[in-house]
């Protein structure tokens, strides 16, 4: 007999060939030939070949089970992402992939889904064979026979950790702060709004805090943003430890930050928390072998009774919060209404110190430096003064933080700079002796980008002579190891001017700073000057301070001497130079040139 297939214009044909037998059964020459239609039959086998293909090489899992739900079969992606082989998992029930996160509940309604309408898809976490739980895409149909009667089911599913994690640092990002890893200013709101709900509902209080690093700015410019960061970072790690469960802490921008507290019963409530606050951040925080002691002002606002919104509990927050600072800082206050005018006042200021620098309307006061044993003048400090057009004078030490805050500073120290050098110009071609004339730089005005060059182009102009200028900064500045601004001091000294550290004794002081630093000039803060007379532990501190300088090769100026006492303790001890009420309170112009003219008097 002989069997072949047939192909013809897509059709198959099976041919067979088999010999004629006689009645005697003998073989004769004739053959019998049978055609058979077998296209149906062989397309689909085809389409089970191609079916089989695509089964195995699917990039999703895919695994078929019978009616009993027991395993018939599995694909290779199936192996693949779950690990299980064909041995393991054939006969055995989908529920040995089970991760154990699922409740009874939740696959009770997927079942219900694929019994009431033949299909379920959905998102769901199962464990692989190394025990390793993940996430998977999961579509669920049921098979049928011909006449619709199910006998089995196909799962088909795809592994989507790597979507899941996306999705996880997408929401990461949207709703955390990236430095601190504290909940964000977006996801803090909406907690307060929820918090504010349910309150409520239940009659209860809620506790907002702002938070704000005293000092902090001065620290983040001059030890760079880098080092700046890692003390927020260790900042935001205590208030994490603090913190209860209940309460949530944010970083709200920059150095601030913010708390909730829910449930409370009373408006006291919060202090225990606000006290265990304080407590954690004023722990010193060393950072390149810098010890820092950091201290934060907290305000306080209460829901309801200080707002009903989200937005004005934290603006009032935050009134409460500068009510702390300008009470000594390290310390927590509660809004009162007196407050918000307080900050509106702050508002108003801010707009007429804008007017004030665009009139012009500061004027430059000076304070005659004295040369303890000739009594001679030798030079003076340039000073600030504002006479407002309805408060009168107000205080540098009011209006120069809201300048530094409106970013105005620069502007205000240019102006003063230009003035100063210009009138000791005037006045010192008239005197035989050159004076001097020192210029208190803001921290954020020497940080500025092209203070010294802006700076030297105003002391040139003026033909005051660079020699006879000092540029005064403060010593928190002295904590600073960046390269580039001992650069620019460097650069100053190049040109003639030399270089002064105001307020001596009163923040960072160091000897490695004093070796580090180029300076030629030493202030004592005049805190340590006023009771030199009957406090032992000052007079001794000015005593060490005269022998630093001197052992340093660096010039001392006492500031605040008020008494004729004062001049005699520091002229007997060899410091050279003072200032101070008992010679001469800051005078404009007019009068300081009187004073020239005539010599002081003693």
């Amino acid at each position: 007999m002989f069997q072949d297939t047939l192909v013809h214009e897509s059709q198959y044909y099976e041919l067979m060939l088999y010999p004629y037998l006689n009645i005697g059964g003998k073989d004769t020459t004739s053959v019998v030939m049978t055609i058979a239609d077998i296209t149906k039959s062989k397309l689909a086998e085809q389409q089970i070949n191609i079916a089989a293909q695509v089964f195995e090489s699917a990039s999703e899992g895919i695994i078929i089970t019978g009616s009993d739900h027991r395993i018939i079969t599995v694909n290779a992606a199936f192996k693949k992402i779950t690990g299980y082989s064909e041995v393991d998992i054939i006969g055995k029930m989908p529920n040995t992939l089970s991760s154990g996160q699922h409740d009874k509940k939740f696959y009770q309604e997927m079942w219900e889904a694929i019994e009431g309408t033949g299909e379920w898809q959905g998102e769901i976490w199962n464990r692989r064979k190394n025990g390793e739980v993940y996430p998977e895409w999961l579509s669920i149909s049921i098979l049928t026979n011909n006449d619709g009667s199910p006998n089995g089911y196909i799962g088909i599913f795809s592994d989507i950790t790597k979507l899941v994690r996306a999705q996880k640092l997408i929401q990461q990002q949207a709703n955390f702060d990236l430095l601190t890893q504290l909940p964000n200013r977006q996801l803090f709101f909406d907690r307060l709004q929820q918090a504010m709900i349910q309150a409520k509902r239940q009659n209860k209080l809620i506790g907002v805090m702002f938070i704000d690093l005293d000092g902090f700015k001065v620290i983040n410019d001059s030890m760079g943003h880098s080092q700046g960061d890692i003390i927020l970072q260790k900042i935001a790690e205590r208030m994490t430890y603090v913190a209860r469960e209940s309460d949530t802490f944010a970083r709200f921008g920059g150095d601030e930050f913010t708390c909730l507290i829910a449930n409370m019963d009373s408006e006291t409530d919060v202090i225990p928390l606000v006290e265990k606050l304080l407590q954690a951040i004023e722990v010193p925080i060393t950072v390149n072998d810098i010890k820092l002691n950091i201290t934060a002002s907290i305000g306080i606002s209460i829901y309801p009774n200080n707002g009903d919104d989200a937005e004005t509990l934290i603006q009032h927050a935050d009134n409460a919060m500068y009510k702390a600072k300008a009470e000594g800082r390290n310390s927590y206050q509660f809004f009162t209404a007196k407050m918000h005018e307080q900050v509106l006042n702050h508002y108003r200021m801010g707009n007429d110190i804008k007017i004030a620098v665009q009139h012009k309307k500061f004027q430059v006061y000076y304070q005659p430096v004295i040369e303890l044993k000739s009594q001679k003048i030798i030079g003076a400090e340039a000073l600030i003064r504002w006479d407002h057009p309805v408060k009168g004078f107000v205080s540098p030490e009011e209006f120069i933080p809201i300048a530094e805050d409106l970013n105005l500073i620069s502007v205000i120290g240019e102006f003063v700079l230009e003035q100063a050098c210009q009138f000791i110009a005037n006045l010192n071609k008239d005197l035989p002796q050159p004076l001097h004339i020192a210029i208190n730089f803001s921290n954020q005005q020497f940080l500025h980008e092209g203070c010294v060059e802006n700076s030297l182009k105003i002391i040139n102009a003026s033909q005051v002579g660079s020699e006879n200028v000092i540029v005064e900064i403060t010593e928190s500045l002295m904590i600073s190891n960046k390269q580039q601004y001992i650069q620019q001091l460097d650069k100053l000294r190049e040109n003639g001017i030399q270089i002064a550290m105001d307020d001596f004794g009163t923040g960072y002081s160091s000897l490695s700073y004093l070796k580090k630093l180029p300076l030629d000039i030493l202030k004592i803060d005049r805190s340590f000057i006023r009771d030199i007379l009957v406090d032992e532990s000052d007079a001794s501190l000015v005593e060490t301070i005269l022998d630093i300088a001197d052992n340093f090769g660096l010039k001392v100026v006492a500031e605040g001497v008020e008494e004729a006492e004062h001049a005699e303790f520091l002229n007997k001890r060899g410091c050279l130079l003072a200032q101070g009420f008992y010679f001469s309170k800051p005078v404009p112009e007019e009068q300081f040139i009187t004073i020239i003219k005539s010599g002081i008097q003693v």
